[in-house]
Protein backbone atom coordinates (compact mmCIF):
# COMPACT_ATOMS: atom_id res chain seq x y z
CA UNK A 1 0.00 0.00 0.00
CA UNK A 2 2.67 2.68 0.82
CA UNK A 3 4.80 1.89 -2.31
CA UNK A 4 1.41 2.59 -4.39
CA UNK A 5 0.52 5.50 -2.29
CA UNK A 6 3.72 7.57 -2.52
CA UNK A 7 3.51 6.84 -6.87
CA UNK A 8 -0.16 8.09 -6.63
CA UNK A 9 0.84 11.07 -4.13
CA UNK A 10 3.82 11.72 -6.67
CA UNK A 11 1.60 11.23 -10.01
CA UNK A 12 -1.20 13.20 -8.80
CA UNK A 13 0.29 15.18 -5.82
CA UNK A 14 -2.90 16.60 -4.34
CA UNK A 15 -4.70 16.02 -1.24
CA UNK A 16 -8.41 14.03 -1.36
CA UNK A 17 -11.69 16.16 -0.55
CA UNK A 18 -13.67 13.97 1.50
CA UNK A 19 -16.42 15.78 0.02
CA UNK A 20 -15.55 14.69 -3.27
CA UNK A 21 -15.09 10.55 -2.27
CA UNK A 22 -18.61 11.43 -0.49
CA UNK A 23 -20.13 12.53 -3.33
CA UNK A 24 -19.19 9.73 -5.62
CA UNK A 25 -20.82 6.96 -2.91
CA UNK A 26 -24.01 5.21 -4.86
CA UNK A 27 -25.91 2.75 -2.75
CA UNK A 28 -28.02 -0.39 -4.09
CA UNK A 29 -30.18 -3.28 -2.10
CA UNK A 30 -32.01 -2.94 0.97
CA UNK A 31 -32.06 0.22 2.72
CA UNK A 32 -31.29 -0.45 6.48
CA UNK A 33 -32.09 1.92 9.72
CA UNK A 34 -29.15 2.46 11.71
CA UNK A 35 -28.81 3.46 15.55
CA UNK A 36 -26.02 6.86 15.15
CA UNK A 37 -24.94 6.41 18.65
CA UNK A 38 -22.02 8.86 17.28
CA UNK A 39 -21.32 11.29 20.35
CA UNK A 40 -24.28 10.17 22.23
CA UNK A 41 -27.22 10.62 19.45
CA UNK A 42 -28.77 7.09 20.44
CA UNK A 43 -32.43 8.02 19.74
CA UNK A 44 -32.08 8.87 16.03
CA UNK A 45 -31.88 6.88 12.74
CA UNK A 46 -29.35 6.96 10.45
CA UNK A 47 -29.35 5.18 6.73
CA UNK A 48 -26.54 3.39 4.91
CA UNK A 49 -25.42 6.45 2.79
CA UNK A 50 -25.79 8.95 5.48
CA UNK A 51 -23.57 6.85 7.32
CA UNK A 52 -20.70 6.29 4.76
CA UNK A 53 -20.61 10.26 4.81
CA UNK A 54 -20.09 10.60 8.33
CA UNK A 55 -17.38 7.23 8.12
CA UNK A 56 -15.47 9.41 5.15
CA UNK A 57 -15.60 12.75 6.81
CA UNK A 58 -14.32 10.99 10.03
CA UNK A 59 -11.94 9.34 8.33
CA UNK A 60 -8.06 10.92 8.45
CA UNK A 61 -5.53 11.51 4.83
CA UNK A 62 -4.20 8.65 4.91
CA UNK A 63 -7.45 6.31 6.01
CA UNK A 64 -9.40 7.67 3.13
CA UNK A 65 -6.46 6.81 0.73
CA UNK A 66 -6.40 3.46 2.31
CA UNK A 67 -10.48 3.78 1.39
CA UNK A 68 -9.88 4.85 -2.34
CA UNK A 69 -6.95 1.57 -2.02
CA UNK A 70 -9.72 -0.49 -0.80
CA UNK A 71 -12.61 0.30 -3.61
CA UNK A 72 -10.27 1.00 -6.44
CA UNK A 73 -6.12 0.02 -6.37
CA UNK A 74 -5.44 3.73 -5.75
CA UNK A 75 -4.98 5.96 -2.66
CA UNK A 76 -5.39 8.96 -5.09
CA UNK A 77 -7.61 10.71 -7.00
CA UNK A 78 -8.96 9.58 -10.10
CA UNK A 79 -6.99 11.73 -12.76
CA UNK A 80 -10.23 12.93 -14.37
CA UNK A 81 -11.34 13.46 -11.53
CA UNK A 82 -14.02 12.76 -9.17
CA UNK A 83 -17.27 13.87 -11.71
CA UNK A 84 -17.41 10.67 -13.07
CA UNK A 85 -16.20 8.58 -10.72
CA UNK A 86 -18.59 6.03 -8.95
CA UNK A 87 -17.97 3.67 -5.66
CA UNK A 88 -21.34 1.57 -5.51
CA UNK A 89 -21.72 0.09 -2.18
CA UNK A 90 -24.57 -2.59 -0.65
CA UNK A 91 -25.01 -3.44 3.19
CA UNK A 92 -24.77 -6.73 4.64
CA UNK A 93 -25.60 -7.70 8.55
CA UNK A 94 -23.29 -9.38 10.84
CA UNK A 95 -25.02 -12.32 12.05
CA UNK A 96 -24.20 -13.70 15.62
CA UNK A 97 -21.10 -12.56 17.61
CA UNK A 98 -18.92 -13.16 14.77
CA UNK A 99 -16.57 -10.37 13.36
CA UNK A 100 -16.72 -9.73 9.88
CA UNK A 101 -15.27 -7.47 7.57
CA UNK A 102 -16.29 -4.87 5.00
CA UNK A 103 -14.91 -6.23 1.73
CA UNK A 104 -14.77 -4.95 -2.22
CA UNK A 105 -14.68 -5.66 -5.74
CA UNK A 106 -11.66 -3.74 -6.73
CA UNK A 107 -12.66 -4.26 -10.62
CA UNK A 108 -15.61 -2.69 -9.73
CA UNK A 109 -15.67 0.05 -7.48
CA UNK A 110 -17.83 -1.29 -5.03
CA UNK A 111 -17.77 -2.54 -1.67
CA UNK A 112 -20.37 -4.29 0.89
CA UNK A 113 -20.41 -2.40 4.19
CA UNK A 114 -21.07 -5.09 7.17
CA UNK A 115 -22.93 -3.24 10.15
CA UNK A 116 -21.99 -4.52 13.11
CA UNK A 117 -25.70 -4.34 15.67
CA UNK A 118 -26.81 -1.75 13.70
CA UNK A 119 -24.73 1.22 15.37
CA UNK A 120 -22.83 3.43 13.44
CA UNK A 121 -19.81 3.87 15.96
CA UNK A 122 -19.14 -0.01 16.41
CA UNK A 123 -19.49 -0.36 12.13
CA UNK A 124 -17.12 2.55 11.88
CA UNK A 125 -14.45 0.82 14.10
CA UNK A 126 -14.94 -2.43 12.11
CA UNK A 127 -14.99 -0.65 9.00
CA UNK A 128 -11.93 1.65 9.80
CA UNK A 129 -10.18 -2.13 10.51
CA UNK A 130 -11.22 -3.45 7.31
CA UNK A 131 -9.69 -0.45 4.99
CA UNK A 132 -6.49 -1.01 6.91
CA UNK A 133 -6.06 -4.76 7.18
CA UNK A 134 -7.66 -6.03 3.52
CA UNK A 135 -6.14 -5.26 -0.17
CA UNK A 136 -8.91 -4.69 -1.12
CA UNK A 137 -9.83 -8.06 -3.06
CA UNK A 138 -11.25 -10.36 -0.91
CA UNK A 139 -13.43 -10.97 1.83
CA UNK A 140 -11.73 -12.01 5.68
CA UNK A 141 -13.37 -13.34 8.25
CA UNK A 142 -12.01 -13.30 11.89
Amino acid sequence: YLKHSLIDNFVRGSRVDPAEVSASLCLSGDVIPIKNDFDGECDVDIYPLDLMKIIISKLSDEQIGKFLWFVSGSSGAPIEGFSNFRIGFSVKEAVGTQVYYSFAAVCFKRFTLVLHERSAKRTFEEFVKSISLSSGFAAEEV
